[in-house]
């Protein structure tokens, strides 16, 4: 057979006989890419739900979300409205916004910065991921999660802004990395606002004195070597209530572990931490309406009449030592209870007394507002009693209460006017309820430690202007990796940053504890509720 020649062999065999495979492989081949994968997910779903469940969702839902756990779409907007940023989705979508809405729903809160660039681009799933199971916190973020801004705060700033109030870089809870602890602090800067300083060059900014060394001695005693001590029936004489909780309290160990008999009627009064400062309204077994709560993370105020009145009565006659001025009242009205209060004590009138009693704490204005009707009847005796005993009497009580560490003065400064001795007003203590507003922290996680493992210089501190807190070297003996040194063990308690940290509303004192920044723009019916729309 003769060989074909090379013209021969182009007619034979087309040039562009590799374009003639078919044109619409390239369909069929992503067709098939899609199409398999969906046949064998819904070959699961008819031979096992249970598997196709499996498929679909990449876990169960945490159990605060259970209510909706077979309703996709109370959480997801749908696959064009991917939840998290950093979905390839994204491209198309407008970054999770609307699944964003569906979570606000029920949670609401204030923006951390707003000066950080990134936080716009967040969105609630990128640090809160549920489908982990259903006990996995949702709120205990990994430290990677803070880190991608505050290991360089400066850059992730608007603008680049470089002037912080804080350190640049801070990347884990160590000596060399994390800055130490400030807290509120006098003098004031120019605004009035108390300076952020390190706790060890820190002054109370509160104004209210107190010496705990001396309360926290035994009796007492200004002195060691004072020989009267202040015992239990001091207290008894001046309120029973407060009598009967020092009492019960009132029990110690010696050192070799005995109990020792110290709850006598002449046993010094031994007062401990825990006698002033309490976490929790059981606690305290005393009603205390100024109380906020009993959450127990921070300590309740300390208050006069729960706290102090049993060692500082605010009597102001020896004639009338069982008649007290109302705590909190300022100088205009403590006139007006002074005035009154004699007065009610020289009217022997027992119809004008029985009517001026029930009318009590401000006994001088009642007694004001029944003169007209009743002045005509004792003139003359009111008007003696004004000269001779109100007006005197008055001012004595005055000068023993404003005078000199006495009754108000011991406790309180005050804003006085030039050439008066009693003073325009009592200023406010101004205690800070929350030391460290950009961390938390909770005294009840700690209650088996003792108070002076942490507030070590407390019973040597006589002065006021002291700050008894821990320094970041206290709170690293725990939270810190686990460590030897010698036959101490040190370390193994959790140390990552949302251990003391909050992302939410973090510059707001006690945020998210019942503020209005956590609560939602609107309530719902049960049923409304419930139904996740």
């Amino acid at each position: 057979m003769t060989p074909l020649t090379g013209k021969e062999r182009s007619r034979r065999v087309p040039l562009d006989y590799y374009r003639l495979t078919g044109r619409w492989w390239k369909l069929w081949l992503c067709i098939a890419f899609f199409a398999v994968p969906f046949l064998v997910w819904a070959g699961f779903v008819v031979i096992d739900g249970r598997w196709g469940a499996r498929l679909s969702s990449p876990g169960p839902i945490h159990v605060v979300h259970a209510t909706w756990a077979n309703d996709c779409s109370v959480c997801h907007a749908g696959i064009i409205h991917p939840t998290g940023s950093r979905n390839l989705l994204n491209v198309w979508s407008s970054i999770g916004q609307a699944s964003d809405q569906l979570c606000q729903k029920c949670h609401a809160g204030a923006e951390h910065h707003k000066s950080i660039a990134a936080h716009a681009q967040l969105r609630c799933a990128d640090c809160h991921r549920d489908h982990q199971g259903t006990d996995v916190s949702m709120v205990r973020m990994a430290d990677s999660v803070c880190t991608r801004c505050h290991a360089n705060l400066a850059g992730s700033r608007v603008g680049g802004d470089t002037e912080l109030e804080y350190k640049n870089d801070v990347t884990s809870f160590t000596i060399k990395i994390h800055p130490d602890f400030k807290v509120m602090s006098e003098p004031a800067d120019a605004d009035g606002r108390p300076a952020r300083k390190l706790i060890a060059e820190a002054r109370d900014p509160g104004r209210l004195k107190f010496n705990h060394a001396l309360h926290l001695r035994h009796g007492q005693k200004h002195t060691p070597d004072e020989t009267r001590a202040w015992v239990l029936k001091d207290v008894k004489a001046i309120d029973e209530m407060l009598y009967q909780r020092y009492k019960t309290e009132q029990i110690r160990k010696d050192q070799d572990g005995t109990l020792v008999d110290n709850q006598k009627d002449d046993s010094p009064v031994e007062l401990n931490c825990a006698s002033c400062h309490r976490l929790d309204m059981t606690d305290l077994k005393q009603k205390d309406a100024s109380s906020r709560g009993a959450s127990g993370a921070y300590m309740l105020p300390v208050t006069y009449e729960n706290d102090c009145r049993g060692c500082h009565p605010l009597s102001f006659d020896a004639k009338m030592p069982a008649v007290q001025i109302p705590h909190h009242l300022q100088p205009e009205a403590v006139r007006d209870f002074l005035w009154g209060a004699y007065a009610v004590r020289h009217i022997r009138d027992e119809d004008v007394q029985a009517e001026i009693k029930k009318k009590l704490p401000l006994p001088g204005k009642v007694f004001r507002e029944m003169e007209d009707s009743k002045r005509k009847e004792i003139l003359d005796d009111v008007y003696g009693a004004e000269k001779f005993l109100y007006r005197d009497k008055v001012k004595t009580a005055e000068l023993f209460l404003y005078s000199g560490q006495t009754t108000c003065g011991l406790c309180h400064e005050y804003k006085r006017k030039e050439g008066a001795f009693v003073p325009a007003s009592v200023l406010p203590p101004l205690v800070p309820e929350v030391w460290m507003p950009h961390a938390r922290f909770s005294h009840r996680a700690h209650r088996a430690v003792r108070c002076q493992e942490c507030h070590a210089s407390a019973d040597a501190s006589d002065k006021n202007t002291d700050v008894l807190l821990p320094a970041m070297a206290d709170c690293l003996k725990c939270h810190s990796p686990t460590n030897h040194a010698g036959s101490a063990r040190l370390g193994g308690a959790r140390f990552d940053c949302v251990e003391c940290h909050r992302y939410h509303g973090g510059d707001v004192p006690m945020h998210n504890v019942g503020s209005k920044s956590g609560a939602p723009k609107e309530r719902r019916d049960g049923a409304d509720f419930r139904s996740g729309r």
